[in-house]
């Protein structure tokens, strides 16, 4: 088994990078709600300049409106989010106001988010990820799926007695195993490296 590469991480700089699993914005959000508060956190990568946010309250749902810049390309978003906090819609402008595009998020009785489908500008699905969890919430498998729904891909997940991710394992629509991540952590509990394997 050959080694690909080894990522050697700063106590809490991996975070965001980790939660991503195949969705394309490099954007993190958290909503804390606290009564009739609402506060919003958020973690951005790549991005040159600070993102400016909106937090909207409509009877029992949220809606924010963000904008940021990405290199030369400017973008804006508009969030929907449930009474519960979850975020179910996020529709992405285009500098002339067009939509460019839009996720649909779906949730589990536990908030866990069950579907996440990217809509293109015409309105087609596009893209379409599916998610399993286990007894404690973590996340165990994600399948991708094409503008056809047919499988493109699966990624596994295993998780120490602690719940902290050890392993992850991607694979391609024939269960052809592509490679292997695996992932240690320092004693404050923070992972401090992660290192790639070619199974073959």
């Amino acid at each position: 088994m050959q080694t690909k590469g080894i990522i050697i991480f700063v106590s809490g700089l991996l975070i965001h990078a980790l939660s991503l699993n195949g969705e394309t914005r490099p954007e993190e959000k958290t909503l804390h709600r606290k009564a009739s508060i609402i506060s919003m956190s958020s973690s951005l990568s790549g991005e040159t300049s600070p993102e400016k946010k909106t937090l909207h309250r409509r009877a029992s749902e949220i809606s924010m409106s963000s904008s940021f810049s990405s290199g030369n390309q400017d973008f804006r978003y508009t969030c929907k989010h449930d009474d519960r906090g979850n975020k179910i819609e996020e529709i992405r402008y285009n500098q002339d106001g067009s939509i460019d595009g839009r996720w649909v998020y779906k949730y589990d009785l536990r908030d866990n988010k069950i579907e996440a489908t990217w809509y293109n500008r015409r309105g087609r699905a596009y893209s379409r990820w599916k998610y399993k969890y286990d007894e404690n919430d973590n996340k165990t498998e994600s399948k991708w799926f094409n503008s056809r729904n047919r499988l493109e891909g699966i990624r596994t997940y295993t998780y120490d007695a602690n719940d902290k991710l050890i392993e992850a394992n991607w694979f391609d629509s024939g269960g052809r195993h592509e490679s292997r991540w695996t992932y240690q952590y320092s004693e404050t509990g923070s992972i401090n490296e992660i290192s790639c394997y070619d199974p073959e």
